[in-house]
């Protein structure tokens, strides 16, 4: 069955033709589909399947609005909702745990549980619900409730955790199974079963090892241009070149609101300054990972993506308000007033990404990730700068988001935003030649100028040492072609030309002595 995202199973037609009856002419437009309301998008049950003709489902296509303009809505095939199996698992777990919200909890043993994680640990959201989720879990496998699980003997409640995690083990991998037993031990650590009172669990880990293969691609950075150049439509070309020139995470870039970047945008400051704060976190929990607060910016064709998307977005939707999400879903089974607010999905841009990888014909785009952009991005920031020099270690961590190790974390100064952004700058987001090519590329026009038999230098080393040069090899003995050409002559002056310059200082006596990295050459005259 082809679905759209974040649309309820229950709102799509049926195979069978539905009565027509019943539909007030409010709910119908021009098309002959039916509106969906917004008392019926918060009550998906009562949404009415289409009328359709004596033909089934299948053998027509399905009509959306604006389906001629570039914010149509991307199809996926799944079998069930993730969002909804999400929000019945999140409901499931309230009603056993008695969760009034992620932090409050009506039991007083696991109310010590989430005290623990908020005041003693990363405070995060997600980990709060992942481990509800985890002891949730644990309460079905056992049959019992938490207030009953913290009264069992210590030798029973070994039993029952390492029994449960084994057969965990048996579906997941190892660090996910450690995962697992390290949330339910919390859960008794913080009622009674502690090291300090001789209770603790003791339970048996399980190996995990050094190096796991996991089954995905990293983009290179030409791949990455092409996936946003055939992204499609301009909100995701805009998706696209934002996760390739900030390296956000898939929260933080769902967590962008126009108000972040509105003011530079409005100047054309290019680069764009992004601010990743820990109140991003009230948006969507995780946008600022571990609360660590770190900036980042957007390169100017990130930002003239953008522009464009907002424009088009403008012309759709009319003026947006700066505290409505950067990038919005396209479901357009909402009305406009809730769907210009509507934030993408973690599904939904996942999707994004993968269409954009398979449009850029890249083989293995399934495996293609959001966190495999931002390994692109690092990528970047690993590379040569565009003054030929290389971006410091500290910088590269930062820009990243990441904790520096050690005291360095200490001493590092952030606070010259400027100083990051002149070197942001520097980056380059285009696909070069890299200095060796052009190393080689100058070599070659300089043998050729001197009148050099290429092939026969060539053919004559790999005579000499009986088998075929490596690109540096052959670069050496062109390099030493040269030398013996020019001579030893002593020099006069030297300087250095970039090649359009070249051939006029040859008509004035000088020589060439050397290629450089950047495509300038080296020249001399000789003494007279």
């Amino acid at each position: 069955m082809v679905r759209y995202l974040d649309c309820p199973l229950d709102s799509f037609p049926r195979t069978e033709k539905p009565p027509s009856k019943g539909l007030p002419e409010s709910t119908m437009n021009q098309t002959g589909n039916v509106k969906v309301s917004e008392s019926v998008v918060n009550h998906p049950s009562k949404v009415e399947s289409k009328p359709q003709e004596a033909s089934s489902v299948k053998d027509k296509k399905r009509h959306h609005s604006y389906v001629n303009s570039p914010f149509n809505v991307i199809p996926v095939t799944l079998k069930t909702s993730a969002s909804s199996m999400k929000s019945s698992n999140l409901d499931h777990s309230a009603s056993i745990l008695r969760l009034k919200n992620p932090w409050e909890s009506e039991l007083p043993t696991v109310q010590l549980m989430l005290d623990h994680l908020r005041l003693h640990r990363s405070g995060s959201v997600n980990s709060a619900r992942l481990s509800c989720w985890h002891l949730r879990k644990f309460c079905e496998h056992c049959q019992l409730g938490p207030e009953e699980l913290i009264r069992l003997p210590r030798e029973k409640a070994e039993s029952l955790v390492q029994t449960f995690c084994n057969k965990k083990r048996e579906k997941i991998s190892s660090a996910s199974a450690n995962q697992t037993m390290s949330a339910i031990k919390t859960f008794f650590r913080c009622n009674g079963f502690s090291r300090e009172n001789g209770r603790e669990l003791r339970l048996e880990k399980y190996r995990v090892p050094p190096r796991t293969i996991v089954n995905e691609y990293v983009p290179t950075l030409r791949e990455a241009l092409t996936m946003a150049e055939r992204a499609g439509c301009k909100r995701n070309r805009a998706i696209d070149y934002t996760l390739l020139t900030t390296g956000l995470r898939n929260t933080a870039l769902r967590a962008l609101c126009i108000r972040d970047i509105h003011d530079e945008l409005a100047r054309c400051e290019f680069p764009l300054l992004i601010k990743i704060e820990e109140s991003w976190n009230k948006r969507i929990p995780g946008a600022c990972k571990n609360g660590i607060p770190y900036y980042t910016f957007i390169a100017k064709i990130g930002a003239e993506s953008i522009q464009s998307m907002l424009r088009e977005r403008t012309s759709i939707f009319g003026e947006p308000e700066l505290d409505e999400p950067l990038f919005i879903s396209n479901y357009n089974q909402i009305p406009l007033n809730r769907r210009r607010i509507k934030i993408l999905s973690p599904s939904e841009l996942l999707v994004i990404v993968h269409k954009t990888a398979r449009a850029a014909d890249i083989l293995d785009w399934n495996h293609v990730r959001v966190h495999s952009i931002r390994k692109s991005f690092e990528s970047v920031l690993r590379s040569p700068l565009d003054d030929g020099t290389s971006m410091d270690q500290k910088d590269q961590e930062f820009l990243m988001g990441h904790i520096l190790p050690g005291s360095q974390e200490n001493y590092y100064d952030r606070s010259k935003v400027e100083r990051l952004r002149d070197l942001y700058s520097k980056l380059v987001f285009e696909d070069r030649p890299t200095s060796k090519q052009i190393n080689r590329e100058v070599t070659d026009q300089m043998a050729r100028m001197l009148k050099l038999d290429l092939p026969s230098i060539i053919l004559a080393k790999e005579t000499e040492l009986g088998r075929k040069l490596v690109d540096k090899e052959a670069q050496e003995a062109l390099e030493d072609a040269i030398k013996t050409k020019l001579g030893t002559t002593a020099v006069h002056q030297q300087k250095m030309v970039t090649l359009p310059e070249l051939q006029a200082h040859l008509d004035l006596q000088w020589e060439v002595a050397s290629p450089l990295p950047d495509g300038r050459v080296v020249i001399r005259k000789r003494e007279s």
